[in-house]
């Protein structure tokens, strides 16, 4: 059991040593994200949307037409969908970027203001992103 112990007591007096060892602190920039594309999902392509025209299009037969316009008209409205639910994804992801970023903003001036909570915060961030053996 005293073997355990002292294992145990010199892991964690390693962690402590090398996360003082280290210049720890975090640079108030890199904490805001850049607007960047979403990666969950692709932008839709119209492409994908649309049946595949024939090789002779002007050449089909007369029922066929309409039926491959329709198709068409259809695939476009899908597309419109897709592409408006996209759009609205992408315009929130932006928005809660841009709040982050503001509360970062404000962070950063309360804490060059040394309040507390801001201090505490900031310091709660550091130890965070400190790494451990």
């Amino acid at each position: 059991m005293n073997e355990a112990y002292d294992l145990a007591y010199a892991a964690l007096q390693n962690i402590l040593n090398h996360a003082l060892s280290r210049d720890a602190w975090l640079d108030w920039d890199s904490m805001k994200r850049p607007p960047r594309k979403i990666s969950f999902k692709n932008e839709p392509d119209l492409q994908e949307y649309l049946p595949e025209t024939p090789d002779d299009l002007d050449n089909m037969p007369l029922i066929s037409k309409p039926l491959f316009d329709l198709q068409h008209e259809q695939g476009k409205a899908s597309f419109l969908v897709a592409k408006a639910g996209y759009d609205a994804r992408v315009k929130d992801w932006r928005k809660r970027v841009k709040r982050r970023n503001r509360n970062i903003e404000r962070l950063k001036e309360s804490f060059l203001g040394g309040r507390p909570r801001a201090v505490r915060s900031y310091f709660n961030r550091v130890l965070h992103a400190s790494e451990y053996p």
